[in-house]
């Protein structure tokens, strides 16, 4: 299925039962200006183009990258949309699980506070713990509780202090500049996070609501 087709989708069978949200290529998502996005990812199959995975997730901003990431998320089903589908109903299934299952996940990550503790209750193949335990520091010091988030940031600079790929040295970099910022002033760290949060929306494509 072509993007534009998503997009119908989403806009006549999904978007009316969730006013707060809004359309963003294939995301139905909210961004207030927190460096936090969440709502719903509607992600074409790679291997069969009939079939739509619908994700609600939650992606902090301050973590840089240019694309959508599931590491807090929850799976709520593949539909397929063939030529033998019923369109209404494939979609009323998916708003279903969208309603009941996919909104009582948005609430456990409604803020940097609730996706500080969420972040540790998902599983090791969902997300990389270090790439977590980067979140939660971060989220930790967006709330103010620093001596919490520099525990968990010297925490992280041990872990990886042996890295191997360059995954791990990005990460550690990021750190690390995040714990030298912070050793200088809280409001040096929390600008850098800025910054790196208006550099992720600007890469999603993302204006705040």
């Amino acid at each position: 299925m072509k993007l534009r087709g998503v997009q119908r989708l989403i806009s006549r069978y999904v978007a009316p039962s969730f006013p707060e949200l809004q359309l963003s290529r294939d995301l139905l998502v909210r961004w207030d200006g927190d460096p936090i996005v969440r709502g719903f990812v509607f992600d074409r199959s790679q291997m069969n183009n009939d079939i739509v995975r619908l994700d609600a997730f939650a992606q902090p901003l301050f973590v840089p990258v240019e694309y959508v990431s599931l590491g807090v998320a929850k799976t709520l089903g593949d539909f397929l949309f063939d030529d033998r589908a019923n369109e209404p109903e494939v979609t009323a299934q998916m708003l279903a699980r969208a309603e009941r299952e996919g909104r009582l996940f948005l609430e456990t990550v409604s803020d940097c506070a609730s996706l500080a503790d969420t972040v540790l209750k998902m599983p090791g193949d969902r997300i990389d713990p270090r790439l977590g335990g980067e979140i939660r520091a971060y989220c930790l010091l967006w709330t103010g509780r620093t001596d919490a988030a520099i525990a968990q940031l010297d925490d992280l600079i041990e872990q990886l202090r042996d890295f191997e790929v360059e995954y791990e040295l990005e990460l550690l970099d990021r750190v690390k500049r995040v714990r030298q910022a912070l050793e200088r002033s809280e409001d040096e760290a929390r600008e850098l996070l800025r910054s790196w949060s208006a550099q992720t929306a600007k890469a999603l494509g993302l204006e705040p609501r």
